[in-house]
């Protein structure tokens, strides 16, 4: 149901007993907010966690989502007996008025159509057009042009302009980036780095944005009726004209996503291609590809597939094999092989999902960072970066073998059950399996230790295995770090 909206404009604060003057005191703003707040808490309304001037109560469409902006009020829901209920609630607590469907509220226009609304800042831009009598000014398709993206603003000799006029027309667009024209965000935060000092080559940048708006005034943000609104591109505005060193790391940040132990395993989420099909996939640092089952993922039923036109064949160390096509998709952010490229079983390598994040400019660095949980039910993967918090004192660098074919240390030695073993050997650091890959002699070593029989078993009932020191691993990566296992 396409959901309507009114607002509502509260004068006085009115109380069954007693009345509170709320303008003769420099509390005023906060005593009136806090009435306000209580208010609408009492009618069961609770506070969006990222926005508390935003309240909302209910679900689906018994929806009911109020806007506060000091003493308005916007109520939006698609039940209109549920917003005229409230409506009355109010009014029996405040002195209200109310103007009818909202048309225009802090400067955005709100028109409202059959199967959308827009919100665009037409009469905003009008007004920004006449304050600086630039209403007559011929238009531009682009807020700033290439070839200013090609040499960037610099501090240069040129003549100084009026500071005045320029940090006025900076803020005013700052406002239109900020609310509805995202398409000038990234030129006005350009702008925005010579306010103290500007010169007349930035105050012509900052009219030509205007001319932009002039040209483009009736743009906005359009909602239409029966969609998901999901964003499937975005620009800036600026022909991909990017020069700017240090644009990436503003627009870069890192990724996290839950995962799961499924008893041996690390699993996740994953929704591939554009019909986001679900697929439950493996956290594998000894793989570079993401691999789905045919059963789960099925590429004929995907438009954005594109099928790389090669295939694999994979015979693993204990005899079995793995066959299947490679293809590229739309992935719905979720996790799977990130271990390098280079350590790929087939002849094809392409980027994995640390580079591929790291190279799109979603991410500031190719890395990730993997936390397990201390019941190792569940834990977290980071992209591009790590979660301090997740950590007590400092992390310890260790270097990888770049020998092996795999993220690996260096074994030195093993120690179980008061007894140790001494090798100097590759260890496969694998988030894909509990499994370890083991030289026979320590395999030796280990079967005696534990009594294995001849299926590899061990009875943990026998009363020497029941001994603490039976159930502790110690394994020594070289002199400087070691790891333990506690059965």
């Amino acid at each position: 149901m396409y959901p309507r909206i009114r607002w509502f404009s509260v004068r006085t604060i009115q109380g069954s007993r007693k009345f509170r003057v709320v303008g003769t005191f420099t509390q005023a703003p906060l005593v009136w907010n806090e009435t306000m707040d209580q208010e609408l808490h009492k009618q069961e309304f609770a506070n969006a966690a990222n926005a508390p001037c935003i309240y909302f109560k209910g679900k689906g469409n018994d929806v009911l989502v109020i806007a506060l902006y000091v003493d308005d009020l916007i109520i939006v829901g698609p039940n209109q007996n549920q917003t005229d209920k409230v409506k009355a609630d109010l009014s029996n607590r405040f002195q209200m008025k109310d103007p009818g469907p909202v048309k225009k509220f802090l400067g955005i226009n709100i028109d409202h159509q059959k199967d959308h609304i827009a919100l665009h800042l037409t009469d905003y831009i009008e007004s920004l057009l006449s304050d600086y009598s630039m209403s007559k000014w011929q238009g531009n398709r682009i807020p700033i042009s290439p070839k200013v993206l090609d040499e960037p603003f610099s501090d240069d000799a040129n003549e100084p302009c009026n500071q005045s006029e320029y940090r006025s027309i900076v803020g005013k667009v700052l406002y239109a980036a900020n609310t509805v024209r995202f398409d000038v965000n990234y030129v006005v935060s350009r702008l925005s780095r010579y306010l103290s000092n500007a010169k007349v080559m930035h105050l012509k940048a900052a009219k030509r944005v205007l001319r932009h708006l002039s040209k483009t005034k009736t743009f906005g943000i359009v909602c239409c009726t029966n969609t998901h609104g999901e964003l499937t591109c975005f620009s800036d505005a600026n022909f991909a004209s990017e020069t700017d060193a240090d644009r990436p790391a503003r627009s870069k940040r890192a990724y996290s996503e839950g995962i799961k132990n499924d008893d041996y395993v690390y699993m996740l989420n994953v929704y591939l291609g554009s019909n986001k099909q679900k697929s439950y996939v493996l956290l594998d640092t000894g793989s570079s590809d993401l691999w789905v089952p045919t059963s789960d993922y099925n590429y004929k039923t995907s438009s954005s597939v594109r099928d790389t036109g090669h295939a694999f064949s994979i015979e693993y160390v204990d005899g079995t094999t793995a066959q299947g096509e490679y293809y590229f998709d739309k992935l719905a952010f979720s996790v799977f092989g990130i271990a390098d490229k280079d350590q790929e079983s087939t002849q094809y390598t392409d980027n994995n999902l640390p580079w591929a994040l790291q190279r799109a400019g979603l991410t500031p660095k190719a890395s990730y960072s993997l936390y397990l949980g201390p019941d190792h039910g569940s834990g977290v993967v980071i992209f591009g970066g790590l979660d301090t918090a997740k950590y007590q004192g400092s992390l310890t660098k260790y270097n990888i073998d770049n020998s092996q074919s795999s993220l690996s240390l260096d074994l030195s030695t093993i120690t179980a059950g008061g007894q140790s073993f001494s090798e100097n050997a590759p260890y496969t650091m694998d988030s894909g399996t509990s499994l370890a890959l083991v030289s026979q002699d320590m395999l030796n070593f280990l079967n005696n230790l534990f009594n294995v029989d001849s299926n590899g078993l061990v009875n943990c009932d026998e009363q020497p295995f029941k001994k603490p020191s039976r159930r502790t691993f110690k394994v020594c990566l070289n002199s400087n770090l070691r790891l333990y296992w506690l059965g």
